[in-house]
């Protein structure tokens, strides 16, 4: 899986918690993943706290392994920024 180049915490692999969330923050159409995503330690953070320059190696400074972007108005996303925080990736249903 690759990390994208930009968005609200910088350059990361973007999910949701549910097929219905992802129609509304997409930019392309597409299938609709599905992933097991080890999160590891959580940082929240809302759209006008987000770093858009944010790295892995910034967010492992901060003692973290994934964000939680909380307040879009198409539901909370979740960032990681290595492909090895991904598996098990199927289709959904």
């Amino acid at each position: 899986m690759k990390r994208g180049s930009s968005g609200w915490v910088g350059g990361g692999i973007y999910w949701a918690d549910t097929e219905a969330e992802t129609h509304g923050k997409t930019q392309n159409i597409g299938r609709t993943l599905q992933a097991k995503v080890q999160l590891g330690r959580t940082l929240t953070v809302t759209p006008t706290s987000a770093d858009s320059n944010m790295t892995y190696s910034k967010l492992q400074n901060l003692g973290y392994d994934s964000v939680k972007l909380t307040g879009p108005s198409t539901g909370d996303e979740y960032v990681v920024y290595n492909s090895d925080q991904v598996s098990k990736i199927d289709y959904a249903r």
